[in-house]
């Protein structure tokens, strides 16, 4: 396994937030099925401090068109946002406590809603892929092997 991951943090100002996207949409691998997306909690993620929130099966849609936005709030670089209608009622939170972690393929729709609690959402975000999978976008792109043997130098 390969990990290539960076802490995140989600400062308290009640309007951040990171709009319903799919993670594969700008990773450019060569393979889609050969990798897992986690969010590790540092702190309590709740519906309150913004947690992750899922829409369940949705990771079987494939890959579907985005759109950049003008949001200064959405966190994501250029306000990648999903081009379909989200029914937010089916969506389900991902509340975590200190220590736990969810796991998630990298077309599942998913979003963070803004922090209105006293304190900061911390986690730790890191993607995991076989070390047969290439990366097409850029050729300077950096991983960690986890475990194994990477018999193909991607």
């Amino acid at each position: 396994m390969v990990c290539d991951g960076a802490f995140i943090i989600k400062e308290v100002d009640g309007t951040s937030h990171i709009s319903w996207h799919q993670d594969l949409t700008y990773w450019e691998l060569d393979t889609v099925n050969e990798q897992v997306s986690i969010w590790f909690a540092l702190s309590p993620a709740t519906p309150e401090s913004g947690t992750m929130k899922f829409m369940p099966g949705s990771h079987r849609s494939g890959q579907l068109s985005h759109h950049a936005t003008a949001d200064d709030a959405n966190t994501l670089p250029r306000g990648e946002t999903l081009d379909v209608e989200i029914d937010e009622s089916a969506a389900v939170d991902n509340t975590l406590r200190p220590g736990q972690m969810s796991l998630h393929h990298g077309f599942t729709f998913h979003a963070s809603m803004p922090n209105v609690s006293s304190d900061r959402r911390i986690g730790f975000n890191a993607n995991m892929i076989r070390p047969s999978v290439r990366q097409l976008r850029v050729e300077n792109d950096s991983a960690m092997l986890l475990h194994g043997t990477d018999d193909h130098g991607h």
